[in-house]
């Protein structure tokens, strides 16, 4: 497991070739990113990422949405979140 405060962090780490079984970030994020931009990037640089974002306000959801990753509102259980990271 790693951790990143911020999407722009994150993206930096991928960049670098750190590989994950599950890329899962909050929409709202401090930095220049935020959630859903980081769930662009990483569709467009490495299609195959699973890539998950979670959230418990509805103002980024239509745009997630378009970007199809799945979506966990929060709070969400953790049969849940093991389901995205055990899928295949």
């Amino acid at each position: 497991m790693h951790h990143e405060a911020t999407a722009d962090r994150a993206l930096d780490v991928l960049t670098a070739g750190e590989t994950f079984e599950l890329v899962l970030s909050d929409i709202q994020m401090p930095g220049k990113l935020n959630g859903v931009d980081l769930a662009e990037r990483v569709r467009i640089s490495w299609p195959a990422q699973k890539i998950a974002l979670m959230t418990g306000y509805a103002d980024e959801l239509d745009r997630a949405r378009h970007i199809g990753v799945a979506i966990l509102a929060k709070p969400f259980n953790i049969d849940e979140l093991h389901a995205l990271v055990t899928c295949e």
